[in-house]
């Protein structure tokens, strides 16, 4: 995998490469779309970068099935991202609808993603002041949410009984009955 050096602005050591690479891929994960954008960072042509890449899967450096499992879980429980953000961040990694939708189910599936959004919006709830009208203080723990990449319709479930218990809590009912 040596290449020889030609003069040209892309000479580059194979074998030095892929050793770099796969110390990288030996403390984290990452996916086919990451290691060819580094290699054309680095100016290996196309045909290298496929040997590369193929080497790297085949001695299971990279293996995207297990990247996206990796990938959802740590921003789901580590950033608390919701399926809408880590959707279409996968698919800036360049990974098919079909096979992040496959790995999101599993996710969806689970009580923890429920309860992540509940979480984020217990607390970001008690930063707002108590002075908000129903509508603004809804308002916002929903733009809040969606900015986390959550479903609206998973949103207004988990919301309504976040603002009923608040309103009991504050001696507010009427004003949050929904």
């Amino acid at each position: 995998m040596n290449r020889e050096s030609t003069g040209n602005s892309n000479d580059y050591n194979l074998t030095e490469i892929l050793k770099k690479i796969q110390r990288s891929c030996s403390i984290r994960e990452y996916c086919s779309y990451q290691i060819e954008e580094k290699l054309i960072k680095w100016g290996v042509d196309s045909v290298d970068r496929f040997k590369v890449i193929t080497n790297l899967k085949e001695s299971k450096f990279i293996d995207d099935s297990r990247f996206l499992q990796a990938y959802i879980k740590d921003k789901h429980l580590l950033k608390k991202w919701g399926e809408k953000k880590i959707f279409w961040n996968l698919k800036r990694l360049g990974f098919c609808d079909n096979e992040i939708k496959d790995h999101l189910t599993d996710l969806l599936s689970q009580d923890r993603y429920y309860e992540n959004l509940k979480n984020i919006l217990l607390q970001k709830n008690q930063t707002y002041k108590h002075n908000l009208s129903k509508y603004q203080r809804e308002q916002k723990l929903i733009t809040f949410a969606i900015s986390k990449g959550y479903n609206y319709n998973h949103i207004k479930s988990v919301l309504e009984q976040i603002l009923i218990n608040f309103a009991k809590e504050n001696n507010n009912s009427n004003e949050y009955d929904i």
